[in-house]
């Protein structure tokens, strides 16, 4: 017989894994950008709609 709950938490267990694989990368890309020196930050100023007074 399939064990479902042997199933349910292997699936668990490596979802968790993918979501902290993830957000791992996430973060080391996070951090090459706030550490690159050639990157300009530039403000942008909002589009102001048409048609609206």
């Amino acid at each position: 017989m399939i064990d479902y709950k042997e199933m349910y938490f292997h699936l668990m267990h490596e979802t968790a894994r993918a979501i902290s694989l993830m957000q791992k990368a996430q973060q080391d890309c996070e951090e090459m950008y706030l550490n690159a020196t050639d990157t300009p930050v530039v403000l942008l100023e909002p589009k102001e709609e048409s048609g609206k007074e």
